[in-house]
Protein backbone atom coordinates (compact mmCIF):
# COMPACT_ATOMS: atom_id res chain seq x y z
CA UNK A 1 0.00 0.00 0.00
CA UNK A 2 2.51 2.64 1.33
CA UNK A 3 5.23 0.94 0.01
CA UNK A 4 5.63 2.98 -3.11
CA UNK A 5 6.01 5.89 -0.69
CA UNK A 6 7.94 4.21 2.41
CA UNK A 7 10.70 2.45 -0.22
CA UNK A 8 12.35 5.78 -2.00
CA UNK A 9 11.82 7.81 1.05
CA UNK A 10 13.85 5.05 2.96
CA UNK A 11 16.21 5.23 0.69
CA UNK A 12 17.12 8.94 0.71
CA UNK A 13 16.88 8.93 3.89
CA UNK A 14 20.09 6.53 4.14
CA UNK A 15 21.26 8.69 1.32
CA UNK A 16 21.58 11.64 3.13
CA UNK A 17 22.55 9.69 6.69
CA UNK A 18 26.21 8.65 4.54
CA UNK A 19 26.40 12.13 2.93
CA UNK A 20 26.02 14.55 5.37
CA UNK A 21 27.26 12.32 8.95
CA UNK A 22 28.33 15.05 10.45
CA UNK A 23 25.10 17.73 10.23
CA UNK A 24 24.08 16.87 13.31
CA UNK A 25 20.45 18.62 13.02
CA UNK A 26 19.81 17.17 9.64
CA UNK A 27 20.31 13.78 11.16
CA UNK A 28 18.04 14.65 13.92
CA UNK A 29 15.08 14.95 11.24
CA UNK A 30 16.28 11.94 9.43
CA UNK A 31 15.51 10.58 12.97
CA UNK A 32 12.12 11.66 13.22
CA UNK A 33 11.38 10.49 9.61
CA UNK A 34 12.24 6.72 10.23
CA UNK A 35 10.50 7.09 13.37
CA UNK A 36 7.49 7.79 11.31
CA UNK A 37 8.33 5.42 8.72
CA UNK A 38 8.36 2.54 11.29
CA UNK A 39 5.16 3.38 13.21
CA UNK A 40 3.53 2.96 9.79
CA UNK A 41 4.75 -0.20 9.03
CA UNK A 42 4.09 -1.64 12.12
CA UNK A 43 0.45 -0.46 12.10
CA UNK A 44 -0.36 -0.28 8.27
CA UNK A 45 -3.83 -1.68 9.74
CA UNK A 46 -4.51 0.88 12.02
CA UNK A 47 -2.76 4.03 9.34
CA UNK A 48 -5.12 5.07 6.80
CA UNK A 49 -5.60 8.21 4.89
CA UNK A 50 -7.93 9.92 2.90
CA UNK A 51 -8.54 12.55 0.14
CA UNK A 52 -11.27 15.50 0.08
CA UNK A 53 -12.01 17.06 -3.21
CA UNK A 54 -14.69 19.88 -2.56
CA UNK A 55 -16.16 22.57 -4.17
CA UNK A 56 -16.99 25.62 -3.61
CA UNK A 57 -21.11 26.11 -4.04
Amino acid sequence: MWLEYFTPLEQLIQEFRHKYPNDSELINELDKDQIEIDKCKSNSVVISSFFVIMQKV
